[in-house]
């Protein structure tokens, strides 16, 4: 009887052991897009001195266009870029750079990293 009872505990032991393991392995290949964020150096010190006008206004889209030779984002709207990749367009193909020429937009921030690590990896 104490045998029973024994291999009984071990089989439920082994499967919360089981589920907990599932359970973790769930939960670490589940990505959060939210919680990434583009951040170059500027960025984070203009945060730090309070000079950070992006937390102050709301941004309606962006606009992924050639700037120089180089990859560049702009705020919808405005002529100054609001960064610039050190991603020569010229080694793009063709229907690349054409479409940079023209401007690709893109309304939100996990879009825009999503098509700057297509430009730039």
């Amino acid at each position: 009887m104490k045998s029973i009872v024994r291999i009984a505990l071990g089989i439920i032991c082994l499967l919360v052991a089981v589920i907990f393991v599932f359970r973790i392995m769930l939960v670490d290949n589940t990505v959060n897009e939210d919680y990434t964020a583009i951040i170059d150096t500027e960025d984070v010190s203009s945060i730090i001195d309070g000079k950070n006008s992006q937390a102050d206004k709301k941004i309606n889209a962006y606009i992924v266009r050639a700037y120089n030779n180089n990859l560049a984002v702009f705020e919808e709207g405005e002529v100054e870029p609001y960064r610039i990749y050190d991603t020569d367009i010229r080694i793009l193909p063709e229907s690349d750079r054409e479409k940079l020429e023209k401007g690709i937009r893109v309304e939100s921030e996990t879009d825009l990293r999503r098509l700057l690590e297509d430009y730039t990896s």
